[in-house]
């Protein structure tokens, strides 16, 4: 067994193991004073301070000298702090306020793409379900900075931008209703929404892209109501033909794909399905994405056919929930 690297910890280890009369039973243990004395220092050299440890990460993640190599590891050292919520609730509490070299990081022309990402994917984990952590983001502007990360032509950025405003709005009614009424999330979705358009859903990143934004969009289109669906979708009728343009390509990938059984596919495929059930049949049928389902019905016809595509119980399975879903829109 491999001793513990922290060299206070392996001390306390190497003691317990030569020591094995002192723990051999439950009673107390009545340490002499020297020993006492070495094994209390040996267990506060082990305790790290948290919130040290996290203000020289903060500090360091803007140092010009840095790597991109070392800022990732740094920020990989943030994101597993920041998911403590007294720390995410208190970033803004550290000195200079800890927000700020993250979203230098996020925002900086002289940051890695691998770096603008990660930075918002701190951030992203920062606000996650914290309406504390949301509200001192929103103080610091982090949509503009996760709108400036979605324009981005790295697809990891914009997947990342992307992330940040799910993460602020999703469970924010609020803010969620602050970024429709000034059309940040509308335009957002668009450049990100054509991005994915553009490019070949054979590439990770975009096809990472295109599920982060169809999930993201899934969840927001069932949630809206009243005004905000109005001026969000219904009557937005660009971004209703923009939905379909993108849900047009994701089919037609699903398709050629079938006989793969790509998992992610499918599941992108479904979610795309969904989401489609938001959109009136006339915006399917003058979209060309009616033509689409069509085709893509025939195909899991075909598939639901062929024995042994379908030996599999979870791809029978999934071959039907999307035929299912694929009629249902036909009909409505």
């Amino acid at each position: 067994m491999a001793l513990p690297s922290n060299p206070a910890w392996k001390a306390l280890f190497e003691y317990v193991a030569n020591t094995p009369d002192a723990f051999s039973n439950h009673e107390n243990v009545q340490l002499d004073p020297e020993r006492k004395k070495w094994l209390e220092a040996a267990i506060n050299g082990s305790v790290i301070d948290e919130n040290k440890h996290v203000q020289n990460l903060l500090d360091a993640i803007t140092r010009p000298d840095l790597d991109e190599e070392t800022t990732l590891q740094y920020l990989d050292a943030l994101l597993t702090s920041i998911e403590r919520l007294d720390i995410a609730n208190n970033l803004h509490k550290y000195d200079p306020d800890g927000w700020l070299p993250l979203l230098h990081v996020m925002r900086s022309h002289d940051s890695t793409p691998a770096t603008r990402a990660a930075a918002a994917q701190v951030i992203s984990a920062a606000v996650q379900n914290n309406p504390v952590a949301q509200a001192e983001a929103m103080k610091r502007d982090v949509l503009a900075a996760a709108a400036e990360c979605v324009t981005n032509k790295d697809p990891g950025v914009c997947s990342a931008g992307i992330s940040v405003l799910s993460t602020m709005t999703r469970a924010n009614p609020g803010i969620l209703a602050q970024t429709i009424e000034s059309e940040v999330l509308q335009n957002c979705l668009s450049v990100a929404m054509n991005t994915v358009i553009n490019e070949p859903l054979d590439s990770n990143q975009h096809f990472r892209l295109a599920l982060r934004v169809v999930f993201y969009l899934s969840v927001t289109l069932s949630q809206l109501k009243d005004d905000l669906r109005a001026k969000m979708i219904s009557s937005n009728q660009p971004m209703r033909e923009m939905i379909c343009r993108l849900s047009n390509k994701i089919i037609d990938h699903a398709r050629s794909k079938l006989e793969d059984f790509d998992g992610r596919v499918m599941d992108l495929a479904e979610k795309t399905l969904t989401m489609l059930q938001q959109l009136p049949r006339q915006d399917l049928d003058l979209c060309g994405t009616t033509a689409c389902l069509s085709r893509l019905d025939g195909a899991l016809q075909e598939v639901s056919e062929d024995a042994g595509l379908m030996a599999d119980e979870n791809d029978a399975a999934s071959v039907n929930e999307m035929m299912t879903l694929v009629k249902g829109l036909m009909r409505s």
